[in-house]
């Protein structure tokens, strides 16, 4: 799960975040750059550096540079330790990009599914984490919860 943070011209840092098609509820929610490592990624030195960059690309369209800055914020995060509950490593990702016109998400793989991005202020993600409801009336995942709440503080 990538916190990606834009620091766009003229603009302060923003986060972006998209509609992704989520299964047991059939519907899109707001949703935080994520995916699932991949074989190759474990064969790298980061794999978790190595799944961020590419998994960024697949949902953003966003070639990571040398230049831009990935940061594992914890590498296994876990909602309760039972024998079914998945755990997740969070990363965030400082991006420089020229403009947003190169975002897109035409790389989504196999049943990924999106619909838009919303590009996150400060004082949007701190009305959006404290309401626990997107601009659509809709909840989200603890994992969009817990990059808004890192987003804020990191911003404030």
């Amino acid at each position: 799960t990538i916190a990606v943070v834009l620091p766009l011209p003229n603009e302060k840092p923003k986060l972006l975040l998209s509609y992704e098609y989520r299964y047991p509820v059939g519907r899109f929610l707001l949703s935080p750059i994520a995916g699932l490592l991949d074989p190759e990624d474990s064969e790298c030195d980061d794999p978790l550096r190595s799944g961020a960059v590419r998994e960024i690309f697949e949902e953003t369209g966003i070639k990571v540079s040398e230049n831009d800055k990935i940061t594992i914020l914890n590498p296994c995060a876990f909602s309760t330790p039972g024998m079914t509950d998945e755990s997740n490593a969070f990363l965030s990702a400082d991006i420089t990009i020229p403009d947003t016109s190169m975002i897109n998400q035409t790389g989504a793989v196999g049943s990924e599914l999106f619909n838009g991005f919303e590009l996150v202020s400060v004082d949007e993600a701190k009305e959006i984490y404290r309401s626990g409801k997107d601009k659509y009336g809709n909840t989200f995942s603890l994992a969009t919860w817990a990059v808004l709440g890192w987003f804020v503080m990191q911003n404030t």
